[in-house]
């Protein structure tokens, strides 16, 4: 696991044609800033039938069915690290949770950028995303995992979506195969 500055992560974006959305004002969205007009997206709910799936299941399940990966970065909406500023506590059982999980032995708090992980290093990368998948209720803890190709970005959304975005239909599809495969159903929109 390395990290990166906020700089140091948005020229390596830019040279796989991401970046912050530009139709809106920070915190942004990750987003195919090359091809807007081509990029498609995908969005899953934790629904009904999550009940039926490990949510860790779910969380590699996205994790795999990315085109192969070397290495991911994982950046934040809000790209500091904190739930709260440096010297407050967390008070919520959630906060500490998300704190506990993300902060022990991971991301230092405070952090300013993105957390490169290797591929393996996919436990860790799946802990940090999990924490995200169940624990994030606001915007500033939106998270997207983009592989060291940017074919695609898994974004966790904390209205409890997951959505994966590629330059185009095909690099979608070829992704929504894979999550088939992993028994993921996609004919709805709900997991």
């Amino acid at each position: 696991m390395n990290l990166l500055s906020k700089d140091e992560f948005l020229a390596w974006a830019a040279k796989l044609g991401i970046g912050p959305d530009p139709r809106y004002s920070p915190p942004q969205t990750l987003e195919y800033v090359s091809g807007l007009s081509t990029a498609a997206s995908r969005g899953w709910f934790w629904g009904e039938d999550l009940i039926k799936l490990s949510t860790t299941k779910v969380v590699e399940a996205f994790l795999l069915a990315l085109d192969p990966w070397d290495y991911c970065m994982a950046w934040k909406r809000h790209p500091q690290w904190s739930y709260y500023a440096a010297g407050e506590e967390e008070t919520l059982l959630d906060d500490q949770l998300w704190a506990a999980l993300v902060h022990e032995g991971m991301v230092p708090r405070g952090h300013e950028g993105a957390v490169r992980f290797d591929r393996g290093e996919i436990v860790r990368l799946g802990r940090l995303a999990w924490a995200h998948a169940m624990l994030a209720y606001c915007v500033s803890l939106d998270l997207f995992i983009v592989p060291n190709h940017g074919k695609q970005i898994l974004y966790i959304d904390h209205h409890d979506q997951l959505i994966v975005r590629a330059p185009d239909a095909d690099a979608l599809d070829a992704f929504v195969q894979r999550l088939i495969a992993q028994g993921i159903k996609t004919d709805e929109d709900e997991l």
